[in-house]
């Protein structure tokens, strides 16, 4: 069962990636409610990064849910930092997963450190294409558009 600290991570990331892929079917077309879902956000990843998860893959969770809400809203660069530095603790003891996936890349959109990317390229030659899910698909394209952006 899922804890309510996980249940929080895994709203702020839903929240966050619908404002970033534009998937809000127009709810966000009103300024206020856009001002109201990035305040929640960066409330959102001001309170997460307080608390640790109880696993690693919570600890994966957090993390990437803070750092995928920073990249939609004000950035805070002592919790992205925080985010960042926990994350490099907890990637070593994650199996090649597409939650390690995730955290690699948007941990690698932060510091730009390539052996990031190499181990997020690793993990995906792993998938198979025909049968992606959509945050699979999703992790292909960012990671498509941030080499066709970066370099």
């Amino acid at each position: 069962m899922e804890t309510k600290l996980i249940t929080k991570a895994k709203e702020l990331r839903r929240v966050a990636e619908r404002l970033a892929y534009f998937q809000d079917d127009g709810e966000y077309s009103y300024i206020d409610k856009y001002k109201e879902v990035l305040s929640w956000i960066y409330r959102a990843c001001r309170e997460l990064i307080r608390f640790h998860g109880e696993n690693d893959e919570e600890e994966a969770e957090i993390c990437l849910s803070v750092l995928i809400g920073y990249s939609t809203t004000v950035r805070n660069a002592k919790n992205i930092r925080r985010a960042i530095d926990r994350a490099y603790m907890v990637l070593p003891h994650l199996v090649p997963s597409l939650l390690k996936c995730q955290l690699l890349v948007y941990c690698y959109v932060e510091v730009r450190n390539q052996k990031l990317l190499d181990q997020a390229k690793q993990i995906m030659r792993t998938w198979n294409d025909s049968q992606l899910s959509e945050e699979e698909i999703r992790m292909k394209e960012l990671l498509q558009n941030m080499e066709f952006y970066f370099y």
